[in-house]
């Protein structure tokens, strides 16, 4: 919450200091204000938490899996015999990081 509020405020100086007051209107200096409060209050602490958490399992997710774990799910494949055949044959595999294997 803090650092939130530190990167605001850095922000707000920087404006104030190196633009003029046509690059950044009352409004926009208003709506940077409105920010740092919100950045210091217990709702914005708590979205600041939710989106750490947020990029925490979005890392989580994108670590490789273990060798043998599907990579897609299931894989189906259908492959017919000749019209003549009175049967169809279904072939079911397991696609994984290792290849195809048939499941039987």
């Amino acid at each position: 919450m803090e650092t939130r509020r530190t990167t605001i405020y850095a922000e707000i100086s920087d404006s104030l200091a190196k633009k003029s007051v046509i690059d950044y209107p009352l409004s926009a200096a208003k709506r940077d204000l409105v920010l740092y409060l919100y950045a210091g209050s217990l709702p914005g602490g708590l979205q600041e938490i939710q989106k750490e958490a947020g990029a925490a399992s979005s890392t989580a997710d994108s670590k490789t899996k273990p060798a043998g774990a599907p990579t897609q799910g299931l894989k189906i494949s259908t492959t017919a015999l000749p019209p003549a055949a009175v049967n169809t044959a279904y072939t079911l595999t397991l696609q994984t990081t290792g290849g195809t294997a048939p499941l039987t």
